[in-house]
């Protein structure tokens, strides 16, 4: 429908229509759209995150292959999301 492609998984091409981030196969744990929200300091918002009461899910992990960190987290109404940040 709005013309993403799987193959193109991690890119910083505009693409009309998309707001940028993955497409993968859905899994026993992934099982809903999950936003992804960029921050500039991956650590300092895991300590904030943590402070307002969400929960780490998964933990500072690094991906050299694309210079990114992430993180997952639960906040304190249930929702799964992902930070981002460049390595």
């Amino acid at each position: 429908m709005f013309g993403w492609r799987q193959d193109t998984v991690y890119t910083d091409e505009p693409q009309a229509g998309a707001a940028r981030g993955e497409i993968v196969d859905r899994d026993d744990e992934l099982r809903h759209p999950r936003l992804v929200i960029r921050v500039d300091d991956l650590d300092q918002m895991i300590e904030r995150i943590t402070s307002a009461g969400g929960q780490i899910t998964v933990g500072r992990t690094e991906i050299p292959e694309i210079g990114m960190v992430y993180a997952s987290f639960v906040d304190t109404e249930g929702n799964a999301l992902n930070i981002v940040g460049d390595l």
